[in-house]
C-alpha cells in the first residue's frame, strides 16, 4: 500500500490551497475512505473467491457464476473510485504550483530591475503584479485559480455520482448470502453461496455513506464559492458606482419675459457697480450724472 502514501503526500499539499470545506473533504477522504480501505477491506474481501461455493461439480460453472456476481471486486472498484475523484484535485494542484512558480520568477525579475519601488509606478504597471500568492506562501482563490477550482469541484461531483450509479447497477448496495446462477456451462439452476455477506454489506454501506458525505461537501463548497463570488462582484460594483451630481438649486427660475428683463437689468447694475469700485470712483453720483448701483435706491423695476 505504498501507493497510498504517495497519493496522501500529494493531496496533503493541496490542504494549504483549499477552502475550509475542501480541507474537511480531504479529511473525510483520508480517514473514512483510504484508511478503511487499507485496514479492513483486504481482510474482509480476501476470501471472496476462494470461499465462493456452488452446489455443482461442473467444470467452469463456479468461475462463470463468480464473474456474474462480481464483475469487478469491491476493493478494486473503490480503489479506482478514490483515484478518479482525486485526479481533479491533483490537476488543480499542478495549476497552483505552476502559478506559484510563474509569480516567483516575476517577483525576482521585478526585484532585480527595481520595479518594487513605490516611485516607479510606470514600470509597476507595465508588468503584471503578482496577485495569487500571499506573503505566507498560500494562494488566494481568484481569477484563473478560482475558475480551475470550480472546474475541479464540478468534475469531482460528476465522478462521485457516476461511481455511485455504477456501483448500484453492478451489484447493488447489499449482498445476499445466496446467488442463483443459470449461465452456461452450468447444467441447471445453480445456487452459489458468499462468504461473510453481512460483514461485507456493513463495509459497503460505510463506504457508501462516506461517498455521500464527500459528494455533499463538494456541492456545499461549490455553492459557497458561487455565493462568495456574487457578493464580491456586487461589492465591486458598489465601489465603482459614480456619486450622483448635486441636484440644481430649488430657486424658482423666471418664466415670464418681464422677469427675464428684470433679472438682466439687475445683473448689469451689479456688474457696473463692481467696475466703478475697481476704478476708485465712490458710490453715489457717477460722471455724466448717472446714479451708481451703490446708491440707496433699490432695484429698478420695469
Amino acid at each position: 500500500m505504498g501507493e497510498w502514501d504517495v497519493l496522501g503526500r500529494l493531496l496533503d499539499k493541496v490542504q494549504s490551497h483549499s477552502t475550509v470545506i475542501g480541507k474537511i473533504w480531504l479529511t473525510v477522504l483520508f480517514i473514512f475512505r483510504i484508511m478503511v480501505l487499507r485496514t479492513s477491506t483486504d481482510k474482509v474481501w480476501g476470501d471472496e473467491q476462494s470461499d465462493f461455493v456452488c452446489n455443482t461439480q461442473q467444470p467452469g460453472c463456479r468461475n462463470v457464476c463468480y464473474d456474474l456476481a462480481f464483475p469487478i471486486s469491491h476493493v478494486r472498484f473503490w480503489v479506482l473510485q478514490i483515484i478518479a475523484i482525486a485526479a481533479p484535485k491533483l490537476l488543480y494542484l499542478g495549476h497552483v504550483l505552476h502559478v506559484i512558480h510563474v509569480e516567483k520568477k516575476l517577483k525576482e525579475r521585478m526585484q532585480k530591475q527595481g520595479e518594487l519601488d513605490q516611485a516607479n509606478l510606470f514600470l509597476r504597471r507595465a508588468f503584471k503584479i503578482p496577485k495569487y500568492t500571499k506573503d505566507n506562501g498560500r494562494t488566494s482563490l481568484r481569477g484563473s485559480l478560482l475558475r480551475t477550482y470550480v472546474m475541479h469541484l464540478v468534475a469531482k461531483i460528476v465522478l462521485e455520482v457516476l461511481f455511485l450509479v455504477g456501483q448500484y447497477f453492478l451489484y447493488g448496495f447489499t449482498l445476499e448470502a445466496r446467488y442463483v446462477c443459470t449461465s452456461f456451462p452450468c447444467p441447471h439452476k445453480v445456487d452459489c453461496f458468499l462468504s461473510r455477506p453481512t460483514e461485507k454489506s456493513v463495509i459497503i454501506w460505510f463506504m457508501l455513506v462516506a461517498a455521500l458525505v464527500s459528494l455533499a461537501l463538494s456541492i456545499v463548497e461549490l455553492v459557497y464559492l458561487c455565493v462568495r463570488s456574487i457578493k464580491e462582484c456586487v461589492a465591486r460594483r458598489q465601489d465603482y458606482t459614480v456619486t450622483p451630481v448635486t441636484p440644481p438649486s430649488s430657486k424658482k427660475l423666471p418664466k415670464t419675459q418681464d422677469e427675464v428683463i428684470q433679472n438682466y437689468v439687475n445683473s448689469e447694475l451689479e456688474l457696473h457697480g463692481r467696475k466703478l469700485r475697481m476704478n476708485g470712483i465712490p458710490g453715489g453720483v457717477q460722471e455724466g450724472g448717472s446714479l451708481s448701483p451703490d446708491t440707496n435706491v433699490g432695484e429698478i423695476h420695469i
